[in-house]
């Protein structure tokens, strides 16, 4: 089976708090990182307000697409195990 690209991002809550202490322009710069990461793009931030931001962010996007592969398997697995209608009657 082909590795399907993620084509999508999640934005979690808890991020608010911590970003609210970036600048503008900094919050546009971790935009366009999330907006590559599906792309498999990582950022090469020299500011250490970033590095640092991107470091809490990306461990999360990880974790939350491990979940999601995990569910699609299994949903896959339920698809082709389960019996069909036609197989009933």
């Amino acid at each position: 089976m082909t590795e399907k690209k993620h084509r999508s991002v999640i934005l979690f809550g808890e991020w608010q708090r911590p970003l609210g202490a970036l600048s503008l322009e900094q919050k546009g710069m971790l935009l366009d990182a999330l907006l590559a990461y599906p792309e498999g793009k990582r950022p090469d931030f020299t500011d250490p307000m970033l590095r640092m931001a991107w470091t809490f962010m990306e461990g999360g996007l990880d974790e939350n697409a491990r979940k999601w592969e995990e569910t699609r398997q299994r949903r896959a697995c339920l698809l082709y195990t389960s019996p069909s209608p036609r197989d009933a009657h």
